[in-house]
């Protein structure tokens, strides 16, 4: 049951919504490379493309190449900025959808964003990235439901490692969780961590303290919500040479 569940790739739709929380960092928090930033996901699938744009403004990254077919092209805008359009250019490739085999001609019904793909979003906007696997039940579970996504991030030159070390002022992790409402697994989630702890949940375009808070902000938010399980899967990603 649990790998039918986690191949749906998606927050419940129910589940994306505002609400406001006393368990919140403070939106005038800063850190050294200036305010945390926080957005609530255009798409049901888009919580990778939402929190690697956050991660990049934060990493002090301000533009993105105007790629054939994105609305930066179409805008003439180079500026990153957090917005539709540059949360939708990232969504393209974290998706996929740029690969004319699986495009998807309303991008609303593109798909998950799968490590290989995130790590090439974050390279296109001139940062580097690793991914951290994790041995666990969960890794192993999604091992076996995608086994090429190892080879693809081989291929593509992207370290591997086992253990994650502890952040530093010029890194930023995506962080995925597996969703459970009323008991179930019900999808991955894409979540932003910082150095300092705290997490922004694209799912309702929030900042929490620590991953206790960002659960019980999602409680709080839907009487159905269970909480979110770390499945040892993560993406570190920072703006100076790996």
């Amino acid at each position: 049951m649990l790998y039918g569940v986690l191949l749906q790739g998606a927050i419940p739709r129910e589940y994306m919504i505002s609400h406001q929380t006393d368990v919140r960092v403070n939106e005038n928090r800063v850190n050294e490379q200036g305010c945390f930033l926080a957005r609530k996901q255009m798409y049901d699938n888009s919580c990778g493309a939402a929190s690697l744009l956050c991660a990049a403004k934060e990493l002090g990254v301000d533009k993105i190449p105007q790629y054939k077919g994105s609305m930066s092209e179409m805008t003439r805008k180079s500026s990153l900025d957090l917005d539709n359009r540059c949360e939708r250019d990232l969504y393209l490739i974290t998706s996929g959808n740029y690969n004319p085999r699986i495009h998807k001609d309303n991008i609303a019904d593109a798909g998950y964003s799968m490590p290989d793909k995130i790590v090439m979003a974050t390279r296109l906007l001139g940062l580097n990235a690793y991914v951290v696997e994790e041995s666990n039940i969960f890794s192993q579970v999604i091992s076996f439901i995608y086994p090429d996504a190892r080879d693809l991030l081989i291929g593509m030159g992207c370290n591997i490692v086992h253990q994650r070390d502890v952040l530093s002022s010029n890194q930023r992790v995506l962080e995925a969780v597996a969703v459970s409402f009323i008991g179930v697994p019900v999808g991955l989630h894409w979540v932003l961590c910082r150095p300092d702890g705290s997490y922004m949940d694209p799912a309702v375009g929030e900042n929490y303290s620590c991953f206790s808070t960002m659960e019980l902000g999602a409680r709080r938010s839907n009487s159905n919500f269970i909480g979110y399980t770390k499945i040892g899967i993560s993406i570190v990603i920072t703006n100076e040479a790996l």
